[in-house]
């Protein structure tokens, strides 16, 4: 029989507080962004790693502090770099936070946007890249693209797949190590896809707001099928939105 694939539970953390609780309460990986000081000339919009509030960020020597947790633990740490929308100048700036990032020994950059993984590689770094959610890793095909051109080995797959989905992918990828997301999120978008920006300081994300569908012409399945999902979307809560309970 052959040994089943290790398990891992990957949190993240936005504190050392919070991450040397979440791995006393069973995480074997944590992940976090860091907003360093030569970022602080740029909204929290611009930020490495999408994160638009400051309480979701950490500093350099919070980051520092959470490496060490997680090597005294034997937890593997990794660091979020995966902005997809970013300015020219910030470029420099990112590959020199992913050279410190390597140089407290991270175990892996996640990332979600192709030009930045070129720059990173441009820039010598070492550290393997993750694909995150804004990679968007739809298809087994994909998955194949990123173990090719950038020798991926491990992926987080989008909030949007569905089971049978995401064991196509994984049985045709199996040189490769997927993550899967538990908590929901409240989004019903595909992320690498979408383009709105959560910056509300009352933390009303786009996807929450309550409108109405009116179509232009005659209603078709299709479009009554999106309605009932819209509305869905509109009355969900985030407190229903974990499945942890499940494991």
């Amino acid at each position: 029989m052959g040994q089943k694939k290790k398990i891992d539970i990957l949190s993240p953390a936005d504190s050392a507080y919070e991450a040397e609780t979440l791995i006393e309460s069973g995480a074997t990986s944590i992940y976090c962004g860091v907003f360093p000081s030569y970022f602080e000339k740029y909204p929290y919009f611009l930020s490495p790693n999408q994160r638009t509030f400051r309480e979701a960020q950490m500093d350099e020597r919070e980051f520092i502090k959470v490496s060490q947790i997680c090597k005294k633990n034997n937890v593997t740490l990794f660091l979020t770099i995966n902005q997809n929308y970013f300015l020219e100048e910030q470029i420099p700036l990112i590959i020199r936070l992913a050279r410190e990032a390597e140089s407290v020994g991270v175990d892996g950059l996640i990332m979600g946007s192709i030009p930045l993984m070129l720059h990173i590689r441009d820039g010598g770094i070492k550290t393997p890249i993750v694909a995150s959610t804004m990679a968007v890793v739809l298809n087994r095909y994909s998955a194949q693209f990123y173990k090719e051109k950038f020798n991926i080995q491990k992926i987080t797959l989008p909030r949007s797949l569905t089971i049978r989905e995401i064991k196509n992918i994984v049985q045709n990828n199996q040189d490769i190590y997927f993550d899967t997301f538990i908590l929901v999120g409240k989004c019903p978008n595909i992320e690498g896809f979408c383009g709105f920006l959560h910056t509300n300081p009352d933390k009303i994300w786009p996807c929450e707001q309550t409108y109405e569908i009116t179509p232009m012409s005659n209603e078709t399945e299709d479009f009554i099928k999106a309605k009932i999902v819209q509305k869905n979307w509109q009355g969900f809560s985030r407190s229903h939105g974990c499945g942890l309970c499940a494991i």
